[in-house]
């Protein structure tokens, strides 16, 4: 099957995987020229399962082969920012190396970070941050180690959502 090429689409050799080519528009095209199949990993991020030898596979994110190949190296401490927000657009125009505090800003300005109850792994919700907050009174013999036994979390869990160090954004 013959890809068609895109307008204005430019590819580039993976430097690691020479048998790879990446393109700006977010493409990756192996060695018989055809586009592979992204996968996502459960994080929402486009990734591809690459062989730079024959006994070796790398799975690599879609952005980060792009930003390398036609920006640069990842600087240090800098994540592969998706300018919209879409994980899965992958151009090379709505891709940038930032920071990690501008790349949360950018999931805060699109409404992607996932906080709170959203988080897959959180054990609390927002009913019972509150419930705890009330609650909490290490007089009455309500601390931190008995609530956190009550609910399944640490007691340093309970204190910093006391203390609204965690889940800042329940009042």
């Amino acid at each position: 099957m013959a890809v068609v090429d895109l307008e204005g689409e430019e590819q580039r050799v993976v430097s690691w995987a020479p048998k790879y080519k990446v393109s700006n528009m977010g493409r990756v095209l192996g060695s018989r020229g055809w586009v592979l199949q992204p996968l996502d990993r459960g994080n929402g991020y486009l990734s591809v399962n690459l062989f730079p030898t024959k006994d070796k596979s790398v799975m690599e994110s879609i952005h980060v082969l792009v930003l390398t190949e036609f920006v640069s190296l990842r600087p240090d401490g800098n994540h592969g920012c998706h300018n919209d927000g879409d994980k899965n657009n992958n151009k090379l125009s709505n891709l940038r190396w930032d920071t990690v505090k501008a790349n949360i800003g950018d999931q805060l300005k699109h409404g992607t970070f996932v906080r709170g109850e959203k988080n897959g792994n959180s054990i609390l919700t927002e009913d019972l941050v509150r419930e705890i907050r009330r609650e909490h009174d290490p007089k009455a013999g309500r601390s931190s180690r008995i609530l956190g036994r009550r609910y399944g979390v640490s007691a340093d869990a309970i204190k910093l959502v006391v203390a609204k160090k965690s889940w800042r954004h329940v009042a």
